[in-house]
Order: structure tokens, then C-alpha cells, then sequence
């Protein structure tokens, strides 16, 4: 088994934007190592990039699978159960892949009590996803996916577009080349 994995990295990457504040430009650019291929550098960016686009719906389904709090050292177990839940509502992830793959980053992080925990959140969240769904349309900060304080500025400048500029928000940036 290879001592990386790309959701491993991920995960590790997110746990420090997450908790620490810290310039995922700077993390994907420091932290990624050189051996990885392009391809899979770039599956680590959608998944941290898209983590963090939906971020506020991922926490909140997040929180409404986790019984307990998990302590400040699990970070990327927390992290990874945000990436699991990112590929299975917005990416075209084969589910049982994404599962399955997710988990098996736990084993690459060194914490093996975390697969059954990690496998039985991902899979609760597999079984009643469209009840999960269903509960973030009814706070602004899940459905829309951006902070309380900052809806409420948007709602304030702009009252008559703030849903459009909300959803555009989370939008992919278009494709450019140089």
C-alpha cells in the first residue's frame, strides 16, 4: 500500500485551512509532493477546493451524522468525512468508490479505529442522503453554503439579486488558458 493517498492529502490539507486558517494556495503548492502525477494533483484540488466552495452544507451535514465531537488531533478524520461527503453529493464519484476510498485513507493517516466510525458516518449518510438534503434547505447558511454574517451583507446590498449572487458564488470558476 502506498504511504499517500490523494484524499489522505487532501484531508491533511483541509484539517489546516480548517483549524488553522492557513492559505490553501500555500498548502496545495507546499504540501502536495512531487511524485504525485498531474492528474491526481488535480483531483486534490477539486476536493479541497470544492470542500471549501460547500463547505457550510458539508459542516452541517456533517455534525447531524457525528454523535460525539471528534477531538482537536482528528482534524483529518473530520476533514476526510467532508471530502467523503463532497464526492458523494457533488462530484460523479462512483459512491461505493468513494467509500470505500475515503475510508482506506484513515489506514494511510495512521488511524485505524477510524474506518468503522468513518465507513458507518459515510454509509448512514448513503442510506438517508435525500433526508440530509432535505434538512439543509432550512437554514440560509446550509442551503446557500456561505456564513451567516455574510448572507445578511449580501441580503442587505443587494435585496433584490442576494439568491443569485448567493448560488453563483458557489459556482465552478470558468476554464481559462494561458
Amino acid at each position: 500500500m502506498a504511504n499517500y493517498s490523494t484524499r489522505s492529502i487532501a484531508a491533511q490539507i483541509l484539517a489546516d485551512v480548517i483549524t488553522q486558517q492557513k492559505s490553501l494556495t500555500d498548502l496545495l503548492k507546499n504540501n502536495i509532493p512531487q511524485k504525485i502525477s498531474t492528474e491526481d494533483r488535480g483531483f486534490i484540488q477539486e476536493l479541497c477546493f470544492g470542500v471549501l466552495r460547500w463547505y457550510w452544507q458539508l459542516e452541517s451535514i456533517a455534525n447531524s451524522l457525528i454523535q460525539k465531537p471528534l477531538k482537536p488531533k482528528d482534524n483529518d478524520i473530520y476533514a476526510l468525512i467532508l471530502l467523503g461527503l463532497y464526492q458523494l453529493i457533488h462530484l460523479q464519484t462512483a459512491e461505493h468508490a468513494a467509500i470505500y476510498e475515503t475510508v482506506q485513507a484513515t489506514r494511510i493517516l495512521n488511524k485505524n479505529w477510524a474506518t468503522s466510525f468513518l465507513n458507518g458516518v459515510l454509509r448512514n449518510f448513503q442510506r438517508e442522503k435525500s433526508n440530509f438534503l432535505d434538512q439543509t434547505q432550512k437554514a440560509l447558511s446550509s442551503l446557500y453554503s456561505h456564513p451567516k454574517w455574510l448572507i445578511e451583507a449580501i441580503q442587505k446590498a443587494w435585496p433584490n439579486n442576494w439568491q443569485e449572487i448567493l448560488t453563483a458564488n458557489n459556482q465552478r470558476p470558468p476554464m481559462t488558458l494561458r
